[in-house]
């Protein structure tokens, strides 16, 4: 008669600390993979709105603002500003809806916004607008707008 073969496990006992170190080093790689991707999704956003900021303002000044008719241009944005804050939310208020306008002003060149909503924020975007400017942020849009400029140039 033949023997039985008796199967031994061959699988080594569980270190724990291997295991807690191994863990640590994949958590510590899936959080920067994490933090990588939310910075580029951040950045997209931020020149998307920069961009819809600014041709919103772009078409409402080209539309509206350039006719001579001011008060009929100020009660259109008023009406404009009511049904977007109602639809959008607060970002559509009639100070927001000149801001957007303002920077238009300020940027028309559409390339140049598009260059400038990749290097800054909407905020810094909506100072640059204003009439007083930091001189960091006015340095950082003169640099980008010279760069722009010299990759663009003929």
């Amino acid at each position: 008669m033949a023997k039985k073969q008796v199967k031994t496990n061959n699988i080594t006992p569980i270190n724990e600390a291997s295991v807690r170190q191994g863990a640590d080093i994949l958590l510590k790689a899936l959080r920067e993979l994490i933090d990588n991707a939310r910075g580029r999704i951040a950045q997209q956003i931020n020149t998307e709105l920069v961009m819809l900021n600014w041709h919103i303002g772009n078409q409402i000044r080209k539309e509206i603002l350039l006719d001579e008719r001011a008060e009929y241009g100020k009660a259109v944005i008023d009406s404009l500003a009511n049904k977007l804050t109602m639809e959008y939310g607060r970002g559509y208020t009639r100070a927001a809806l000149f801001r957007m306008v303002q920077f238009a002003e300020l940027f028309p060149d559409q390339q140049i916004v598009a260059a400038l909503g990749r290097q800054l924020s909407w905020t810094s975007s909506v100072f640059a607008s204003n009439i007083s400017l930091s001189k960091n942020l006015m340095q950082k849009i003169e640099l980008i707008c010279q760069k722009f400029v010299y990759i663009h140039s003929p």
